[in-house]
């Protein structure tokens, strides 16, 4: 959940009455739309920010995809909800109603989003299962150490794929053990869990991997630029504080 926390620190909202479509000032913040009624068909995109599409039936503020975000407003329970509600309805024709925003950052996937207060389903609709939360997964009791090897393809609409091992034994649910955050500068961050640091890394070489404090960061754009988009990256994580 690190990109949600980050987009609600980024963006400060406050519509301007009757306005149809979010505004860019020069000299001022970005300002949303009115709540608006939208319709179309809902994707998930399982790529390396894993977000959500409405693919509009008809254009809107010129655009003919609207990226789709929990209610900035809503408490975190309230957000997860209606994450989960979105999970459902994937592949669905759907309703959303929620002001419109500019994404403005490279944090986003397109160039509007909405934030959406409600989705209903539209005509037959079945219902997919809700993806599997992590949020409180912890690394097995007595893991002193083990290592992350993760790999990618950049661009294209395909998820981080990852592996974990410690001693020659797999450990799972990976996302136990590491995550990863793909900055709006796009560059890619990844981590060991909590009360764990990385050390010795080593990565696709035209991504130039690095550590930062602990955790270790690429650049895939500069990759991308030499025509390599398959990215890896493999790192050890150790017990303790960087800096111990």
């Amino acid at each position: 959940m690190r990109w949600l926390l980050v987009l609600v620190l980024l963006i400060a909202v406050a519509p301007l009455r009757g306005q149809e479509c979010p505004v860019a000032h020069s000299d001022g913040p970005l300002t949303n739309s009115i709540s608006r009624e939208l319709k179309g068909e809902l994707t998930f995109h399982n790529d390396i920010r894993g977000w959500f599409e409405l693919k509009l039936d008809h254009k809107v503020c010129g655009e003919d995809v609207i990226q789709l975000l929990p209610k900035f407003s809503d408490a975190e329970v309230a957000a997860r909800r209606q994450l989960q509600r979105m999970q459902r309805l994937r592949g669905c024709r759907v309703t959303t109603k929620g002001v419109l925003g500019i994404t403005g950052t490279g944090y986003f996937s397109a160039e509007l989003y909405q934030q959406v207060a409600s989705i209903e389903p539209v005509g037959e609709c079945k219902l997919q299962s809700v993806f599997p939360d992590y949020s409180h997964a912890k690394p097995s009791k007595g893991i002193r150490s083990y290592v992350v090897s993760m790999r990618f393809h950049y661009g294209a609409d395909e998820p981080v794929h990852a592996q974990i091992e410690s001693h020659g034994r797999k450990l799972t649910p990976w996302q136990a053990y590491a995550s990863y955050m793909l900055t709006g500068g796009f560059a890619f961050y990844a981590y060991c869990a909590d009360g764990f640091h990385a050390t010795s890394f080593e990565g696709t070489p035209e991504a130039k991997p690095w550590d930062i404090d602990g955790y270790i960061a690429m650049d895939p754009e500069a990759a991308a630029e030499k025509h390599v988009t398959h990215i890896s990256l493999r790192y050890t994580c150790v017990v303790g504080k960087a800096d111990d």
